[in-house]
């Protein structure tokens, strides 16, 4: 058995790892891969993180990779392919643009690390727990490249007021409530089961422009969102389905 010491020698490596190949590829190395490509080539890019999930749970915790998993990924990917199509159209691969859409593929993979080492971590902490603890170590970092910055974090001086509640709703929602939901069904599901679900953000945002911007949705777009839930809905039937079998 593991001594007190070497378990907590151990928690504290995980989330340094989360941290280090986690929270600042998926985020700072994203926005300066974006800056040195285009947005069009990250979404194109963001593909891949549900494959990678999926290959990172195989890699860490064992998991199967089955043909209806598989099946519910591509036709996930196609319909997300749909939806992003404007995207899809302006994407450019050029090799002027090779160094940042490797850094926007890296990001890709730190975000696929958190979303499936992270179950490894839930096992001994809570949901809650996995996202402060893996966030110290991602500010800490993120603090100290900012410190050789021409404009480190701590110059804040001459925000607007509306910059400020912008950064709190994003650091409140997406970055704060969200990963906890996140976590929770993680913590419940296999990371190959929750990796099609990442699709949905498509789908949502989709939702959100046409009831927020007032855009409207075309129709490739609408099939696009159809195969993104039959997809979902799909593996979540199968899934249930084995389980149900498993169950002596």
């Amino acid at each position: 058995m593991q001594g007190p010491g070497r378990r907590t020698a151990r928690s504290v490596w995980d989330f340094v790892l989360m941290g280090l190949l986690g929270i600042v590829p998926s985020s700072l190395w994203l926005a300066w891969g974006i800056a040195r490509s285009t947005s069009a080539n990250a979404s194109i890019l963001s593909l891949t993180i549900p494959v990678m999930m999926v290959l990172m749970g195989m890699v860490f915790l064992g998991e199967r990779f089955t043909l209806p998993r598989g099946l519910s990924l591509l036709l996930a990917m196609l319909g997300t392919a749909l939806i992003s199509m404007d995207d899809v159209m302006h994407a450019s691969f050029a090799g002027k643009l090779l160094i940042g859409n490797i850094v926007i593929f890296i990001s890709g993979a730190g975000s696929a690390f958190v979303n499936s080492y992270g179950k490894v971590v839930l096992v001994r902490f809570s949901e809650l727990e996995v996202l402060v603890y893996s966030y110290i170590v991602g500010i800490a970092a993120c603090a100290t490249w900012s410190a050789f910055d021409p404009h480190p974090f701590y110059q804040a001086s001459g925000y607007p007021l509306k910059a400020w509640i912008s950064v709190l709703i994003l650091g409140a929602f997406p970055w704060g409530v969200a990963m906890v939901l996140f976590f929770w069904v993680l913590k419940r599901l296999e990371v190959a089961q929750v990796s099609v679900s990442v699709y949905l953000t498509a789908l949502f945002g989709v939702i959100l422009s046409v009831a927020l911007l007032h855009e409207k949705m075309t129709v490739i777009q609408l099939v696009g969102s159809g195969l993104v839930l039959a997809a979902t809905v799909f593996l979540t039937v199968f899934e249930n389905a084995r389980q149900t079998q498993e169950i002596p």
